[in-house]
């Protein structure tokens, strides 16, 4: 039985170097409960600004309080509750766990509820951690269009959600067009996808569909280039009002989206994964140990792609 888990969070909001990690007891499991030795987890833009305060998990942590972070899981299951459990001891599971309340993957073990997890092959590597939040992001943003026929165009594409966006499309058979500040990236050639600079993109006037990554004044910019009836997705909450309003004041349908824990959509991304129809790019390999680091990395825009924590 496992007893206690260090966790990598913050006390207090700040850069990189407020993270810290604390010894905690593990809580008793619950029906539905099952404990998971974390294998590896990922860095997400949600936990970079939740960790300087900002957003809606920040706003509710305690002055004093502990506040864990990380959502995506690999790991191994140590412990279930009872023997009527979906899942046994020794079972290899991904999953986005405890979102958005309950943050806690950079630890080396969690406590899960069974209907967040998914089984996965015992052959798996520490990359498929990086399928869950980013993968879930970008199958339910795509989910909210209608047209397909329509060109898509995704700003950020070469992040952890832009190329996992730009190959789930491409499923869908869409024409799908990169807008980057880096069009040339050898990722974006293997993507075999259109890829084209924001300068080239704001000299546009058309009809389509636009996912934004990116948000703020880059977004806003972007919007000059669409025409009415075009259909924005915007994912970062920060911004999400500004970019809407602005949006639909020029008669583009606009919306925001906050990722949801989904099993259906988590399964799908996996067998797309594991029959070689989508990939995870992996830039940058971490320790639990160097968290601080990993949050450089991405902070820095260093990374392409995911960056990935091995516990």
């Amino acid at each position: 039985m496992i007893n206690e888990a260090t966790t990598y969070g913050v006390y207090e909001f700040g850069d990189n170097t407020q993270l810290c990690c604390v010894t905690r007891a593990c809580p008793p499991l619950s029906a539905a409960q099952v404990r998971v030795k974390v294998l590896s987890t990922s860095v997400n833009p949600i936990e970079i600004k939740t960790r300087q305060g900002l957003g809606y998990v920040a706003a509710q942590k305690d002055a004093d309080a502990f506040l864990p972070l990380g959502y995506d899981l690999y790991g191994e299951v140590v412990e279930v509750f009872a023997s009527h459990s979906q899942f046994q001891v020794g079972q290899h599971v991904i999953g986005m766990v405890g979102f958005a309340s309950n943050p806690g993957t950079y630890s080396d073990y969690i406590t899960a509820n069974e209907a967040e997890l998914l089984a996965v092959s015992v052959q798996e590597n520490d990359a498929v951690s990086g399928l869950c939040l980013a993968g879930l992001t970008a199958k339910q943003a795509l989910d909210k269009f209608t047209d397909t026929e329509r060109p898509l165009y995704i700003l950020a594409p070469t992040g952890g959600v832009g190329h996992l966006a730009i190959q789930l499309a491409q499923l869908q058979g869409r024409k799908v067009v990169a807008v980057s500040t880096r069009p040339e990236h050898s990722l974006l050639a293997e993507l075999k996808v259109t890829a084209i600079s924001y300068d080239d993109f704001y000299q546009r006037q058309q009809q389509c569909d636009l996912l934004d990554l990116i948000g703020g004044d880059i977004a806003l910019q972007c919007l000059t280039a669409l025409s009415p009836g075009s259909h924005l997705v915007t994912i970062p909450t920060v911004t999400k009002e500004k970019v809407c309003e602005q949006a639909m004041a020029g008669g583009v349908t606009a919306e925001g989206m906050l990722v949801a824990a989904n099993l259906d959509d988590l399964k799908y991304l996996y067998q797309a994964y594991q029959a070689g129809k989508i990939s995870i790019n992996v830039s940058h390999y971490f320790a639990m140990a160097d968290i601080a680091l990993a949050h450089s990395c991405m902070e820095n825009a260093e990374h392409v792609g995911k960056v990935i924590i091995k516990a």
